[in-house]
């Protein structure tokens, strides 16, 4: 059986994006566009029953809600609907679940690793249509020659190998000239221009795909996944003289195991006299509860040497559910996504009560002005993203 064919069951990416284009505002027009990814899964091994079940439930949207569907991709599909400001979270919440509920049925082993941020997306026209264009043209665009888009498949152990070889032919200075990328995080204070007081390098995957496995979907690999950011956390640790030369401040997000690699021992080995000073390890929420006895050992070597430690990835549902105060940690890095202003305003009180403990907050993927104002309002000053990048003058 052709599963593609088999999944499809509306317009394409192409169709859609003329829709948006040519979108207007008036009585009784759909007006969100609710994005659907399940990229993260390994959808090129799902079977029969799975693609059956989602198309399912895109049909039941249809039929109660008169969604107009699109297939953007084997694993991504767009539904234009008519949604209201109180309807988008009871949708979101729905849709989740019953995705949710698909996923712990067909894919049992990728349940936990699901980033439901990802899963679910809502994109109000009114306000976002120009977003939700250029997101479209990605998915739109043909290929050379008008062919198809290139069919992606999951991430090989070889590929992990291939990085590798190609730091090893590159050297560190080339390789991080390459693919290591920085992004400026500032200091917004009432009545006062942006000040930039760091910045988080990373080594872009954007870039790794481009140039080393374009035929490659990161999402939906599993550990493998896990496995290549290990090694980029090492490769990073390497090139730390060629990426940071004058030793300014600014933070890198590594794996707590990378801590205990020969790569980490090296850099605070071959680095300068308080070596740590002016630099933060982000580690991620997840990655510390699952290796909570690693982190803490981690924890203490990096505060040992001068660094800073901080918790990546907390979601504005979680904030104050995981005591950051008993993680003993100097700061923590909340992710701007759909349906934050809400949660974020309700929990006011637990980001106000880790502040006067010394809890130091950044709202980071900010990609909208609401961020800024929300966080304000929450007393955090400090912010990372593609709206602060454009707020800021470019770089030579």
């Amino acid at each position: 059986m052709d599963i593609e064919v088999e999944a499809g069951i509306g317009g394409s990416a192409a169709q859609l994006l003329e829709v948006v284009k040519n979108w207007r505002e008036r009585p009784g027009a759909k007006n969100s566009l609710v994005l659907i990814s399940l990229a993260a899964l390994p959808v090129d091994d799902a079977p029969v029953d799975m693609w059956l079940d989602f198309k399912r439930l895109l049909l039941s949207y249809r039929s109660k809600m008169g969604a107009e569907i699109h297939d953007l991709t084997l694993a991504d599909r767009a539904m234009l609907m008519e949604l209201s400001e109180y309807s988008v979270v009871g949708l979101m919440s729905d849709l989740k679940i019953e995705l949710l509920r698909i996923i712990q049925q067909h894919f049992p082993e990728t349940f936990g690793r699901v980033d439901q941020s990802r899963l679910v997306r809502v994109v109000p026209l009114k306000t976002k249509r120009l977003n939700a264009i250029k997101f479209l043209e990605y998915f739109a665009a043909p290929k050379e020659g008008g062919k198809k888009r290139q069919k992606l498949r999951r991430l090989h152990d070889d590929d992990i190998r291939r990085v590798e070889e190609v730091h090893k032919q590159l050297g560190p200075m080339a390789f991080a000239r390459a693919f290591v990328r920085s992004q400026r995080i500032v200091r917004l204070k009432e009545g006062r221009a942006p000040a930039v007081i760091g910045r988080e390098f990373f080594v872009s995957m954007d870039s790794l795909k481009q140039h080393v496995f374009p035929d490659v979907e990161m999402r939906g690999s599993g550990t493998r996944f896990n496995q290549l950011t290990v090694t980029l956390d090492r490769l990073l640790l390497d090139a730390w003289d060629e990426v940071n030369p004058d030793g300014l401040p600014g933070s890198i997000n590594l794996n707590v195991e990378s801590v205990f690699t020969r790569n980490f021992e090296r850099f605070l080995r071959e680095t300068r006299q308080n070596k740590l000073e002016g630099l933060t390890f982000e580690f991620r929420q997840a990655d510390i509860l699952q290796s909570f006895d690693e982190f803490v050992l981690a924890r203490d070597l990096i505060q040992s040497k001068g660094g800073k430690v901080a918790v990546d990835a907390v979601f504005t549902e979680t904030v104050g559910i995981v005591n950051l105060l008993r993680l003993g940690v100097s700061a923590a890095k909340i992710f701007w996504r759909q349906g934050a202003e809400q949660m974020l305003m309700v929990r006011f009180d637990d980001v106000n009560y880790l502040r006067e403990y010394g809890t130091e907050f950044t709202i980071c993927r900010v990609d909208d002005e609401a961020a800024i104002e929300i966080g304000r309002e929450a007393g955090i000053t400090h912010f990372q993203g593609f709206y602060i990048d454009r707020m800021l003058p470019p770089e030579d």
